[in-house]
């Protein structure tokens, strides 16, 4: 027998007393016809959706009187004692609670079953269930794939139908014609993922640093009878899953791990990055619609990807017979800008250096490193935890030319240049630079970094560029100029003046003596 999941444990005891076909009217009568047989019918059933049937008594005989429009009636159900279910029904088996089994007069190996007063009906078809996946019993017609709103299984003996679908309990049954109804109430469960912005505020996608960390929540709409619920998460190679963040809570109750639910951490050859099985104990404790919220973290990388798609975290739920929901999926994104050097006249510059802040004076140093791939331009990006943490780490110097800085949220920043190329004079005030995300529609929706920077005489923003200027220094004028002429007949005047004070003193000392 294939095995059962379902999602969610949809499953409702079918009472089906069906009468003769060719009499599909109420009549007051009985039916012992071992030939009639009858149909069960699910109506709003969910495209995609497993249903499976489960015969587990006979139906003996029924009568039923509708004169006073009394449409209840008697029934006589009976299990044979070579029947799959009879160990299930009786002595220490599961369901004794729920049905007592008596014998049928004189003839052996026949028994008649009644339900007890009082017995949750709910209870003892999962536990039906569970018994028949464990025993292998075999579906009383093959099982059926929703392709369409109604599933139909027909041809059937008369008798007590165990129905299972993947989404939870069905609806009593009319059991007084050939056809019985079932019209299915419940919905698929849904999962929905977001980011975590602070305590209170969530979004599908966010900017971060590399070395940032990136909180996320998902939420499980859990229905009743939820069976095989298993969350797969899956993080592009820029994330990095922090494996001990997971928590599971429903409202303020914290679940137990490997008592509730239990994680798998994927390893290099796996196509997911982790996963929460939750126990099949728990899962029979959801009596109602249930929020499961799974908060976990992931730390950006020096892997992260650039501007374009962002980094992906996409999770998605299998649950009952195999059945996943759809993805749902954030992103995060890390934004870079390109910095050029100039003279005055736009030309290239190279030999000036700087520096990264975040403030306009004081603050803190953004600590950088300088990556050299195997193909392509030099370029600097954030460094890691890991990284600052090195022995001897030290940050990166910018040095332009030109030069790339990747791995930034948006906000703004600072440049400090610590060395002018020889020649120019270097920039005594910080230069900002304020990096946006920009979503890009053109040919899919991907995201750039732009800059809302306002240009003047030292720097240009342009797009994701910046370009800033260096002079030269005051310089004295060159030979042969006005300003030496001037200084030399100046110096010469007071050379002059100077000898002919000289040689005053000396001839009146000479006249003295």
């Amino acid at each position: 027998m294939k095995k059962l999941l379902s999602y969610l444990l949809v499953i409702a005891l079918v009472l089906v007393q069906f009468m003769p076909l060719v009499n599909a009217a109420k009549v007051n009568g009985t039916n012992t016809d071992p030939n009639t047989t009858g149909s069960i019918v699910i109506k709003n059933a969910v495209i995609g959706q497993k249903y499976e049937i489960y015969k587990l008594f006979d139906l003996e005989s029924y009568s039923y009187d509708d004169a006073n429009g009394n449409e209840d009636g008697a029934y006589t159900y009976t299990i044979l004692e070579t029947s799959d279910w009879y160990a299930f029904v009786t002595g220490s088996g599961a369901g004794a609670q729920y049905v007592t089994v008596t014998s049928y007069g004189t003839e052996a190996g026949k028994y008649v079953v009644t339900w007890n007063n009082g017995a949750n009906v709910a209870d003892f078809a999962r536990l039906a269930l569970d018994y028949a996946e464990a025993e292998g019993i075999e579906q009383a017609k093959d099982s059926i794939i929703a392709s369409t709103a109604t599933v139909e299984f027909t041809g059937l003996e008369l008798g007590y139908y165990l129905v299972d679908s993947s989404l939870g309990a069905l609806v009593s049954l009319n059991t007084t014609n050939t056809v019985a109804e079932i019209k299915e109430k419940n919905t698929p469960p849904t999962i929905d993922k977001d980011i975590m912005e602070g305590a209170t505020e969530f979004d599908t996608n966010n900017n971060e640093d590399i070395g940032d960390t990136v909180n996320y929540r998902v939420t499980i709409a859990a229905k009743p009878g939820a069976q095989n619920y298993v969350l797969t998460d899956t993080m592009d190679e820029g994330l990095t899953f922090n494996s001990g963040s997971i928590e599971v809570k429903v409202g303020e109750t914290l679940l137990v791990v490997d008592q509730d639910y239990s994680v798998v951490v994927g390893g290099a050859n796996d196509n997911f990055t982790f996963k929460v099985e939750f126990k099949k104990a728990y899962l029979d404790e959801i009596k109602a619609p249930t929020d499961i919220i799974v908060t976990y973290s992931a730390t950006i990388n020096e892997n992260a990807v650039i501007n374009g798609d962002g980094n992906a975290n996409k999770a998605q739920l299998k649950y009952g017979d195999g059945t996943n929901t759809e993805e749902s999926i954030v992103r995060t994104y890390v934004l870079a800008f390109d910095l050029f050097k100039t003279d005055a006249q736009g030309t290239e510059l190279n030999g000036a250096e700087f520096e990264l802040y975040d403030a306009l004076t004081g603050g803190n140093k953004i600590n950088l490193v300088k990556v050299s791939p195997a193909e392509g331009q030099p370029y600097y990006r954030v460094a890691t935890a890991e990284e600052e943490q090195a022995t001897n780490f030290t940050s990166a110097i910018i040095q332009v030319g030109n030069a790339r800085i990747e791995g930034l949220d948006e906000g703004t920043y600072y440049l400090e240049e610590t060395k002018a190329p020889e020649g120019y004079n270097r920039l005594t005030d910080r230069i900002a630079v304020t990096l946006v995300d920009t979503e890009v529609t053109e040919n899919g929706i991907t995201h750039k970094t732009t800059l809302s920077n306002t240009t003047d005489d030292t720097v240009t923003y342009s797009d994701d560029d910046v370009k800033i200027k260096n002079f030269t220094g005051s310089l004295l004028p060159s030979t042969g100029g006005m300003g030496t002429v001037l200084f030399i007949t100046v110096g010469s005047i007071m050379v002059l003046g100077f000898g002919v004070i000289l040689v005053t003193k000396l001839r009146l000392s000479k006249m003295e003596i």
